[in-house]
């Protein structure tokens, strides 16, 4: 079942302005152990990943942490090890999603979306986010997803959906699938989907499996996301420029946001309420062509 939008839940607020504790459990991890070296930048002591670590359908590249309650001198023929008890602070994180591990990844968790068996699906990385095409036995899905970063947070907006043979409107299913790629932890907010301090979840599933306490996250943001080929790869970092969104993703954040309500009820089924949602937000932007779509 989706978590519910209910609440201060915004696109254009970042979680971590309204969160105040997080209750969320740790992300599931494959049996391997990340492994840390200690490091010395500008005078202080930090950890750092020694080698790209496999963390489900992504690959952590980078994770670097600093320890601002050790100073020098200090004896560090114990390793990392000796300062496990440390709490640090999460100074840098780069994770790459690759196109080919997600495909895999993704089919068990789009299975059922459409009616029958799921024949194909395609997962292609774009310059602002990812194309989704799935087919059934009488039934296609495809949409756009464009991705906002904002602070920490990445928010996912489905757009341009259409299909053929679906017992749905094929923007409802479209943030179906999305949610089902990104559950548990993406968070409904009308037809987007928005997973609240990535920076935060990487932690929590990582710094344990090294043996280490979880790092403050607070202070980071998103500074760069990249796509190739092969996948897309982003960087959070402390005290950074923000990354700019760029024209198209922007876009697809202001639609959801005047249209959340009407989406919102379109994905509860209630399509009667969506039309009168709709037309309110038309009433509002009315030169705005999205809402008319």
């Amino acid at each position: 079942m989706a978590r519910s939008d209910s609440g201060a839940a915004s696109l254009r607020i970042p979680g971590h302005v309204r969160r105040r504790s997080s209750g969320e459990p740790p992300a599931q991890v494959e049996d391997q152990v990340p492994r840390m070296r200690l490091v010395v930048t500008k005078g202080k002591l930090g950890v750092e990943l020694d080698q790209p670590f496999e963390l489900g359908p992504l690959t952590l590249e980078q994770l670097a942490l600093s320890l601002p309650q050790v100073s020098f001198p200090v004896e560090l023929s114990g390793g990392v090890a000796a300062f496990r008890n440390k709490r640090g602070e999460l100074e840098r994180v780069v994770v790459s999603l690759s196109g080919k591990r997600l495909q895999a990844w993704a089919r068990p968790r789009l299975s059922g979306l459409l009616p029958g068996r799921l024949h194909h699906h395609l997962l292609a990385p774009l310059e602002d986010g990812w194309l989704v095409g799935i087919t059934g036995d009488a039934s296609a899905l495809a949409f756009t997803v464009r991705v906002a970063p904002n602070d920490d947070d990445l928010r996912l907006i489905p757009t341009e959906a259409r299909g053929i043979g679906l017992g749905a409107p094929p923007a409802a299913l479209a943030t179906r699938a999305l949610f089902a790629l990104l559950k548990p932890h993406g968070r409904l907010v009308g037809g987007a989907v928005v997973v609240e301090g990535g920076a935060r979840l990487l932690a929590t599933a990582v710094a344990p499996l090294a043996g280490m306490r979880v790092p403050e996250t607070r202070g980071l943001v998103v500074s760069w996301l990249t796509a190739e080929v092969e996948g897309m790869t982003l960087a959070a970092e402390r005290e950074a420029a923000p990354f700019a969104t760029g024209e198209r993703a922007q876009r697809a954040v202001e639609l959801a946001s005047l249209t959340h309500d009407a989406e919102a009820a379109l994905l509860a089924s209630r399509v009667d309420d969506a039309r009168r949602h709709y037309v309110a937000a038309l009433a509002l932007a009315p030169r705005h062509q999205g809402i008319a779509r």
